[in-house]
């Protein structure tokens, strides 16, 4: 019993001294600004233009405008043509920290994700997709 005094003070102080897996890692470094469309403006569009809103980023639930690291992310979008609305599931890949814009553009039977350098006034990547109710854009072309 004597023993076990010292290992369980040991273990108490150890796990006191070990950051909780449940507190956010702090932000740093630069980061990236990425916009979508506002809610609510699904109908001001016409042509071939498609609302683009962004509803969430790697699991995190974003408005029209969210911040985050370069780097690969996943981002679950509403997607509204037409009167109807669609999901789309677009897999990204930022470049570097600066402002970007997401676009969606629909032609005939397909629909076009384009990641838009803000700054540059320059196409990024641009990414295609059978139109469906549920869209995945895995492959995105990078633009030169």
């Amino acid at each position: 019993m004597k023993n076990l005094l010292p290992v369980i003070t040991l273990l108490l102080l150890g796990g006191c001294a070990t950051p909780s897996a449940t507190a956010p890692a702090p932000a740093t470094g630069a980061v990236a600004t990425i916009k979508g469309d506002p809610a609510g403006m699904a109908q001001d569009y016409m042509g071939d233009e498609i609302h683009c809103q962004m509803q969430s980023i790697d699991g995190d639930s974003v408005g029209a405008t969210y911040q985050l690291k370069p780097g690969k992310h996943t981002l679950i979008a509403n997607l509204a043509s037409q009167g109807k609305e669609y999901v789309g599931v677009v897999q990204l890949l930022i470049p570097e920290a600066r402002a970007y814009r997401i676009r969606a553009r629909r032609q005939d039977d397909a629909v076009t994700v384009t990641l838009v350098d803000e700054e540059a006034a320059k196409i990024i990547a641009t990414s295609t997709a059978p139109l469906s109710e549920h869209m995945q854009f895995f492959v995105f072309v990078v633009q030169k």
